[in-house]
């Protein structure tokens, strides 16, 4: 199914009708997962080791092969603990804020901490901040936190993340469906 699935990662209609296919046949359909997912999709395993299909990143709208090979880049150098470490490795003309957006709102961060009603409330002042660090960096600039003062967790502590409620299931559902 994954492979079929691949085959028409371009015909949204049809992705939908396979993972109907599958749900009703107990195929279990994993989220996306930016510490999991590769482009297409694949056979993987969740957390309690239900094998299944992981939806490919290449299946979300807005997010490009640029996008996915940074992430995998990236991610081979370790996994992403959170949003702030992801925006930390990840910010660039490759991976803009309509992509995070759109990874936020499939699911893909949902293995980390904070629900996706929050990332969404955070995301844009995250990716600014890393994006004006990257420009600081280049340009030679440091801060006391690159310089060894402060631990670099410290640095996103500096967050405030918003006490919202997360999205109603239904809400969530009704994203995932405009996604594919």
């Amino acid at each position: 199914m994954a492979a079929l699935m691949n085959s028409m990662l371009d015909n949204t209609p049809k992705i939908a009708v396979y993972i109907q296919y599958c749900r009703q046949n107990g195929i279990p359909i994993l989220p996306p997962d930016v510490n999991k997912s590769i482009w297409p999709f694949s056979v993987d395993t969740d957390a309690n080791g239900v094998t299944g299909i992981r939806f490919g990143l290449g299946g979300i709208k807005n997010v490009g092969h640029g996008a996915v090979r940074l992430i995998e880049k990236e991610r081979a150098q370790g996994a992403f603990e959170n949003i702030f470490d992801f925006a930390e490795r990840c910010a660039g003309d490759t991976l803009n804020k309509r992509t995070v957006e759109s990874l936020i709102k499939a699911g893909a961060f949902d293995s980390m901490p904070h629900h996706r009603a929050q990332l969404i409330e955070i995301f844009e002042t995250i990716m600014d901040d890393a994006a004006n660090k990257r420009r600081s960096n280049v340009a030679g600039q440091m801060s006391l936190f690159d310089m060894g003062f402060a631990p670099a967790a410290e640095t996103f502590s500096l967050y405030n993340v918003p006490e919202v409620p997360p999205y109603p299931l239904k809400y969530r559902l009704s994203i995932e469906r405009e996604m594919t």
